[in-house]
């Protein structure tokens, strides 16, 4: 009886904690917009700056900076666009 007593308490006590959420390190953001007849979804993660000073510390002046922070960015069009003189 005391085995399964301590078994049951050992699952309860994991699904306890199991349940817990943590803040994400990188927000996930997400942009849906109609242009003329076309909808446009966006989605995106934004890197989180925590108190960090960014432009100019972490990413200097005038250098390249990776917007997204953990998973691509991703573009779906409702309808076939032309981008750069290319049929998407």
């Amino acid at each position: 009886m005391k085995i399964c007593f301590s078994v049951l308490l050992i699952a309860l006590n994991y699904a306890a904690f199991s349940q817990s959420s943590f803040p994400e390190l990188s927000p996930k953001g997400f942009v849906l917009q109609k242009i003329g007849s076309t909808t446009i979804s966006i989605s995106y993660e934004r890197p989180a700056s925590r108190g960090r000073k960014v432009f100019g510390g972490l990413v200097p002046y005038n250098k390249l900076w990776r917007t997204g922070a953990g998973n691509c960015t991703k573009i779906v069009f409702s309808k076939p666009v032309i981008v750069n003189n290319k049929k998407n």
